[in-house]
């Protein structure tokens, strides 16, 4: 497997994360303005599963199969509404951006 490194000089700045895995697969925005990056993350240790995530960019950083580096702007937005029985549900969505 190839490792792709994708990591811009950044100084330390709020919000930003440098993910690092295997990329499990790459889909085009059905617009075709930009992909979505499935990338596992390595689990913490032995007695933990592999994480999965998903990292938005513009121009694909790599292939299924290969290691990449990749650092990301961390963003997000909340979704809510009411249940039938009047009470509020929230969700937060999280979202990687790719810094490119």
């Amino acid at each position: 497997m190839a490792a792709v490194e994708s990591v811009p000089s950044v100084s330390h700045r709020p919000n930003l994360v440098v993910v690092q895995g295997r990329i499990e697969s790459v889909e085009e925005f059905s617009n075709g303005e930009g992909y979505i990056t499935e990338v596992k993350l390595p689990a913490q240790d032995e007695y933990e599963s592999a994480q999965t995530i998903e990292v938005l960019s513009k121009r694909k950083f790599g292939k299924p199969g290969e290691i990449c580096k990749q650092t990301c702007s961390l963003g997000g937005f909340v979704r809510s509404g009411k249940k039938e029985d009047g009470k509020v549900w929230r969700m937060v969505n999280n979202k990687l951006r790719a810094v490119e």
